[in-house]
């Protein structure tokens, strides 16, 4: 877990008022119990493997070996405070981001 004290260190280090973690594991390392609130960000399984293999330039196999190990997304949506979806329109994506940010502010 050298990744995730490494994470707590930097985010100590930061003294920020907001900090956003992109963690696709973050439950199971255990980083939600050093957030505020979790936005968890659910999208269609071709979507995701498509998106991971253009950004990882790897094969739609290992990008399904890695979606694997993430968490499913109905225990994500039970355990994130909000969920998102991610249907690859960055314009939604921004606008239900910042009606979170918003709720929270209240």
């Amino acid at each position: 877990m050298y990744v995730v004290q490494e994470m707590k260190e930097k985010i100590d280090a930061l003294r920020e008022d907001c900090i956003v973690i992109d963690a696709p594991l973050l439950f199971e390392s255990k980083l939600d119990q050093i957030c505020d609130f979790v936005i968890g960000v659910i999208a269609k399984e071709e979507e995701k493997i498509e998106r991971i293999c253009k950004r990882d330039g790897i094969s739609k196999e290992m990008a399904k070996k890695r979606l694997s190990i993430q968490m499913r997304e109905e225990e994500l949506s039970k355990k994130a405070d909000y969920i998102i979806v991610n249907d690859g329109n960055v314009e939604n994506l921004e606008k239900e981001l910042e009606k979170v940010w918003k709720e929270r502010k209240e």
